[in-house]
Formats: structure tokens, C-alpha cells, sequence
């Protein structure tokens, strides 16, 4: 019997050990035992609400963007990369926190009141492009209005901007 165990005990080892690495890259690496939910993209929550990695990465691409834009198309170095990631989440969680306050005092700004204002207060920077000038170099109502008019330009921007402005404005 004793003769027949040591026979054996090649593939009995072999067997132990690999159901040890087994069970090691089953129930660590892989944690399959977890209880928790896998695949939840959320960075952050504030009063609630939670901010998506790909909310932050969204926001971080457009700052990197726009840092190369203001540098002559020059990547940022890694300080400036840490103080973009510092600035980005910081706006995330101040815009939670302004919605937030706006949600618990009923402030809202209807589609028509947004309207109506981006019609009548075109910001600075469009009343001094060219493209809203006259031959005199005077502002142009009439091209600003059938520039708001037209469905291939994406005014969001300009709402979206507005109606922050005007939100802020409410809650003070």
C-alpha cells in the first residue's frame, strides 16, 4: 500500500499544488468571492449624486485641450497635469454643490426665460466677433438672430452658460 502511495504521490503533489494556485488566482485576483458590485464607474458622491469616471475624464480631456491651445500646443508638464485634475474635480464638485442648492430652493430658469435672454444680451464676445459686424464695425442684431436660427450651429454653449449665470444669480 505504502508502495502504490509513493507511486502516486507525483500526481497527488501536482494536484495539490495546482489547486492551490488555483484557488490563490480564483479567490484573490480574481476576487470572485466579493460580494461588492464590479464595474461601478463612480469616482465620487456628493449629496448624492455621483460623479462618473467618465464625467472626470471627459472634463479632464477638455482642460488638457485647453492648456495646449493657451501653450502653443505644448503638453503640460506633470505639476501642471496634478493642478488640472486638482481644478477639474474641484469644478465637479462645486457645480454638485450648486445644483444641489438649487434643487432645495426650487430655483429653475424656464426654456423660454433662456431664450429670450440670449436674444436680447448677446455676450461680449459675440457682439465684437466679425462674423456679428456691420461695414461700420458696429454689431449686427439681424445676423446674430439668423445665426441663432441656424440647426448646424450649436448654440449649447451659450445656453448652457446663461442659464448658469442666471441659476447663481437666483440663489444669491
Amino acid at each position: 500500500m505504502l508502495e502504490k502511495m509513493r507511486s502516486h504521490s507525483k500526481n497527488i503533489i501536482m494536484i495539490t499544488a495546482g489547486s492551490f494556485v488555483l484557488s490563490i488566482f480564483l479567490v484573490w485576483g480574481m476576487d470572485i468571492t466579493s460580494k461588492r458590485q464590479r464595474h461601478d464607474d463612480t469616482i465620487g458622491e456628493i449629496f448624492g449624486k455621483k460623479i462618473k469616471w467618465e464625467t472626470y475624464y471627459t472634463a479632464m480631456q477638455n482642460a488638457y485641450s485647453q492648456y495646449m491651445d493657451e501653450n502653443d500646443g505644448q503638453a503640460p508638464d506633470e505639476q501642471a497635469v496634478r493642478q488640472m485634475r486638482d481644478e477639474v474635480w474641484n469644478e465637479m464638485v462645486n457645480n454638485a454643490i450648486f445644483a444641489y442648492g438649487y434643487k432645495q430652493r426650487d430655483i429653475s430658469v424656464s426654456d423660454e426665460e433662456l431664450a429670450q435672454i440670449i436674444v436680447d444680451n448677446p455676450p461680449q464676445f459675440i457682439q465684437e466677433h466679425e462674423a456679428f459686424l456691420d461695414e461700420n464695425g458696429n454689431f449686427d442684431q439681424n445676423r446674430y438672430l439668423q445665426a441663432l436660427q441656424n440647426p448646424q450651429m450649436d448654440w449649447g454653449f451659450l445656453e448652457s452658460g446663461y442659464r448658469e449665470q442666471l441659476l447663481k444669480q437666483r440663489l444669491y
